[in-house]
């Protein structure tokens, strides 16, 4: 009974030691080419060849300066600039700046 239900679920020869399951695909998967899209204004002749071009340096992100000491007039910040205070603002060479907790962002 139990070789009858391997024959029946695995395929012929499911019972002998060493044997592998049927396979369950009927046929090979299907290719399918990859699709080709047109720039409008150039065919794919027209094109030139590309070229190994060294990748573009990494984008750099200013770091905001740390607060430093504060007096009635304003602060320093870790640059050693002098940011004037206008009311609960800082004034930096440039215009305001922004605090966010101990650090400020000056433009």
């Amino acid at each position: 009974m139990r070789r009858d239900a391997a024959r029946i679920c695995l395929g012929a020869g499911a019972d002998r030691p060493g044997s592998r399951p049927a396979s369950r695909v009927a046929r090979p998967p299907d290719r399918v080419p990859a699709p080709v899209i047109a720039v409008p204004g150039t065919s794919p002749q027209a094109t030139p060849p590309s070229t190994n071009q060294a990748p573009a340096p990494p984008v750099q992100i200013a770091r905001p300066q740390v607060l430093g000491p504060c007096d009635a007039g304003g602060c320093w910040d870790s640059n050693g600039t002098r940011l004037n205070s206008a009311g609960a603002a800082l004034i930096g060479p440039n215009g305001p700046c922004s605090v966010q907790g101990g650090f400020v962002n000056c433009p």
